[in-house]
């Protein structure tokens, strides 16, 4: 996960791998790539640091590589800052749907939503803006077969 200012953006999930070592390695290949060229150097009430704002989080569930999963993320909205709170992870959309749901009986003092992201296990993705679950919607058929927009494939994208 790389940690975003609350202010800025939310976090973003940059992938989901089978074992620490490959999470660390992916982690390796996207310091590598984004030293020079990082998106999100400039975030809101806090300074940025590749090698701190990358987390890896260990999850229950048996995956294999290549497989899409739906990550399931909480958004809870408050003074300006989105708050994105990694729920669940599901092999197969409907219940990822469910699970949704579940989360949307429960009332909360400040908005809230949930929403899907559509990852392919063992390959890093994506961390630009519009990559995001906040930014496509949950229906989208495409990605629930191929997953995100991955990482080898913005590359070459020059952010200034």
């Amino acid at each position: 996960m790389r940690t975003i200012s609350d202010y800025t953006f939310i976090d973003i999930i940059l992938g989901v791998f089978i074992t620490v070592e490959d999470a660390e390695k992916a982690r390796t290949q996207y310091i590598t790539y984004r030293k020079d060229h990082d998106p999100w150097r400039n975030q809101a009430y806090r300074e940025s640091s590749l090698d701190d704002d990358l987390r890896i989080i260990a999850m229950d569930g048996d995956f294999q590589n290549e497989e899409i999963v739906f990550e399931i993320s909480q958004y809870l909205e408050s003074f300006g800052q989105i708050v994105r709170t990694l729920k669940a992870i599901t092999p197969t959309q409907t219940e990822a749907i469910a699970y949704i749901q579940q989360l949307e009986a429960v009332e909360h003092d400040f908005p809230q939503f949930a929403e899907i992201d559509y990852l392919e296990i063992g390959t890093l993705h994506s961390d630009l803006s519009e990559d995001q679950p906040i930014s496509y919607p949950r229906n989208e058929t495409d990605l629930a077969q191929t997953g995100k927009r991955k990482f080898s494939d913005i590359l070459n994208i020059d952010f200034v």
